[in-house]
């Protein structure tokens, strides 16, 4: 598993690799590998996956694996970590095919309130910026959707700033 950790990303064969990422989380749901220890393998290696499909796969399991195989006191830190994670990644120089599949993940692991007033100014915006202020992806009506949805699901923000938040962004 060590070497996983450190060195899924030096396996040229991206099949190859999805492969690996998905007999692992088997082995979560079989009990043959901690769920802490694949919450680190996708915190360590996946910001240097290369295939769309991979990093959806690997941030749909890690979502249940959050919600379903952690202990409770460690979902909403491990949420936000990823959020933060994601963030970074869209930060940096990625390739624009990976954008989109980023974006699309990135809300669901909206949790603090933090997080949730930088959903809110993006929603407003129209556009994920950095904390420096960096436009770094123009939102889709199909991200502002998904965005409400995250936020209305929120207990940070009351009714009333949730019915005007729907108001300006649709």
């Amino acid at each position: 598993m060590n070497t996983f950790e450190s060195d899924l990303s030096r396996i040229d064969d991206y099949l190859a690799r999805s492969l690996v990422w998905r007999q692992l989380f088997n082995q979560v749901r079989e009990c043959g590998l901690s769920s802490k220890q694949f919450f680190n393998l996708v915190v360590n290696q996946l910001k240097h996956e290369t295939a769309e499909q991979t990093i959806v796969y690997a941030l749909s399991v890690l979502s249940g694996l959050i919600s379903n195989y952690l202990p409770r006191d460690q979902v909403k830190p491990s949420k936000e970590r990823i959020f933060e994670m994601l963030l970074e990644w869209l930060s940096s120089d990625v390739a624009e095919s990976i954008k989109t599949p980023l974006v699309d993940c990135l809300f669901g692991f909206t949790s603090g309130s933090k997080q949730v007033e930088d959903v809110r100014a993006w929603l407003l915006d129209g556009v994920i910026k950095n904390g420096e202020g960096k436009e770094l992806y123009q939102l889709t009506a199909s991200h502002k959707r998904g965005g409400l949805k995250v936020l209305f699901r929120s207990n940070h923000l009351t009714t009333e700033a949730k019915k005007e938040l729907l108001a300006s962004v649709l």
